[in-house]
C-alpha cells in the first residue's frame, strides 16, 4: 500500500523490564533509565533544592530499581514507582540534612514558612515565577493524594501522556480519564491551598502543562547523568563497585517500600500476623552494605538506627527481659517496660491502653497464647527495624522509643489476631 509507513512502536517499560531481567540485556536498562531519568531527577532536586543530593538521589533509585526489576508484574506504572521511591529517599537525605544542620535548618525553615504565604498569581509573574513557588511542594502535595489521581497527574502533566494513554494506564476510558485528571487538579489544588499557594484548578493545569514537562525534559538533566546512573546501577547489581552512600540509600528505600507493601497486606489480608512475613520476603531481596548501613536490618539484623535505638544490645536486653517476664506470668514487670498508651491492633480495628494498671488487670487479654509464644521464640533474626520501631517475630510486637528524647526501648504495639473484650 503506497504512501504508508511502518512507525515502530517504543516497547512498554514492562517488556524493557523482562528484557533486563530475562536477558540479561543492558541496553533495556539503560532505555528505562534514559526514559525516566528527567523525571526522577526532576522530582529529587525539586525536594532537595540541591544538585548534589537530586545527583545521590537518582543513583540510589536506579539502583533500587536494577534490584527489584525482577518483581514488578505487567500492570506496573513505573513512573509511580519511581515518584514515591525519589518521595523515600528525599525524606532520608533531608532528615540527615537536619540533624546535621538542625540550627541552620530551623532558621531556614521559619523564613521560607513566612515567605511562602503568597498569592500564586499577581501582577507581573511569569509561569516562571509561580513555578519557583510552586515547585517545592508538589511532590510532597502529590504524596498525598491517593494512587489514582497521583498517577493521573503525573501521567498527564509529567509523562506528557494524551488522555486516551492515561485512561489505557489507568484502565479507565479516555472521558472518565478526563474527569479522573480534573478531579486530581482539584484536590492538588486544596492541598497547596494549605500550604499557602492559591491557584485556580485551571490555572494549576496551565502551570503544569507548561512546566512539568520541561522540568523532567533531556535538557534539563546534567550533561551525562543518565548514562553514568545506568552504568553504576548495572555495576551495583553485578556486584562490583558502586558508591557506597548509593547503596546504603537504596537500601533504605527498599527498607521503606517492604514496609509500606508489607503494611498494604496486612489490611487487605485482614490480618495483622502477615506484615512481618511480608516485610521479611521483600527485604531479603536486597542484599546487605558491606559497610553495615543504618535503617538496613535485612543485611544487620542488629543495626536499628533507623527504628532509633544506637545501642543494639539495650534492644536485646529488653526483649529478654520481656521474655522473662511473660514467662513467669510477672504483668508488672512487663508494664515496666511498656510505653503508654500501648496500641492494640486488630481486625476490628485499634485499643489503647492507657496505663500500667489498666494493662496489668487486662494482662491475660493483652499477651493471649500465640503473643506470648511469638515474643518466647523470637531469635535476633526475626527482628526487623523500620521508622516505625523494631518488630518482633512475625509484627506481633513492636518496640519504639521511650520518648523522642529518650532511646530506651519500649513495648510500644501488639498486633492481636482478636480484639480484646
Amino acid at each position: 500500500m503506497s504512501g504508508e509507513t511502518n512507525v515502530e512502536q517504543p516497547q512498554s517499560d514492562y517488556s524493557l523490564l523482562r528484557a533486563y531481567v530475562d536477558r540479561g540485556d543492558e541496553a533495556a536498562f539503560s532505555e528505562l533509565v534514559s526514559r525516566y531519568v528527567g523525571m526522577v531527577h526532576a522530582s529529587a532536586l525539586r525536594q532537595t533544592s540541591r544538585s548534589d543530593l537530586a545527583e545521590d538521589i537518582v543513583q540510589a533509585v536506579f539502583i533500587l530499581l536494577a534490584r527489584k526489576a525482577a518483581t514488578f508484574d505487567p500492570q506496573i506504572l513505573l513512573g509511580g514507582w519511581l515518584f514515591r521511591s525519589v518521595r523515600f529517599a528525599a525524606n532520608d537525605l533531608l532528615k540527615a540534612e537536619r540533624r546535621r544542620q538542625f540550627r541552620e535548618t530551623v532558621a531556614y525553615t521559619m523564613k521560607e514558612q513566612a515567605d511562602k504565604v503568597t498569592e500564586m498569581a499577581g501582577p507581573g509573574k511569569t509561569d516562571d515565577d509561580l513555578w519557583k513557588q510552586v515547585a517545592p511542594e508538589i511532590d510532597g502535595c502529590l504524596g498525598q493524594l491517593g494512587e489514582t489521581d497521583r498517577m493521573a497527574i503525573l501521567l498527564r502533566f509529567f509523562e506528557e501522556k494524551s488522555f486516551p494513554e492515561v485512561g489505557a494506564a489507568l484502565r479507565l476510558s479516555e472521558e472518565a480519564a478526563r474527569k479522573r485528571v480534573n478531579r486530581a487538579l482539584e484536590k492538588l489544588q486544596s492541598l497547596l491551598q494549605r500550604r499557602g499557594l492559591t491557584a485556580s484548578a485551571l490555572g494549576l493545569s496551565t502551570l503544569l502543562s507548561t512546566q512539568a514537562a520541561s522540568s523532567v525534559s533531556a535538557a534539563a538533566v546534567p550533561a551525562g547523568l543518565g548514562s553514568k546512573v545506568a552504568v553504576v546501577a548495572l555495576a551495583a547489581q553485578a556486584g562490583t563497585a558502586a558508591p557506597a552512600s548509593a547503596i546504603t540509600l537504596a537500601q533504605s528505600v527498599a527498607t521503606k517500600w517492604a514496609w509500606v507493601q508489607a503494611k498494604a497486606w496486612l489490611w487487605g489480608a485482614g490480618t495483622v500476623a502477615a506484615v512481618g512475613t511480608v516485610a521479611g520476603v521483600l527485604l531479603t531481596q536486597l542484599p546487605s552494605n558491606s559497610d553495615g548501613a543504618a535503617g538496613v536490618s535485612a543485611g544487620r539484623r542488629d543495626d536499628y538506627r533507623v527504628a532509633g535505638f544506637p545501642d543494639a544490645t539495650r534492644v536485646h536486653a529488653v526483649i529478654a527481659e520481656l521474655q522473662a517476664a511473660v514467662a513467669r506470668g510477672d504483668a508488672k514487670a512487663v508494664a515496666a517496660r511498656v510505653r503508654f498508651p500501648l496500641r492494640l491492633n486488630s481486625t476490628n480495628g485499634v485499643t489503647l491502653v492507657p496505663d500500667a494498671a489498666t494493662f496489668i488487670a487486662e494482662f491475660s487479654q493483652i499477651f493471649p497464647p500465640e503473643v506470648r509464644s511469638a515474643l518466647a521464640k523470637c531469635p535476633r533474626s526475626a527482628l526487623f527495624s523500620s521508622t516505625e520501631g523494631v518488630m518482633i517475630g512475625s509484627g506481633d510486637l513492636w518496640l519504639a522509643p521511650a520518648a523522642p528524647d529518650n532511646a530506651d526501648p519500649r513495648l510500644a504495639a501488639i498486633n492481636l489476631k482478636v480484639a480484646p473484650r
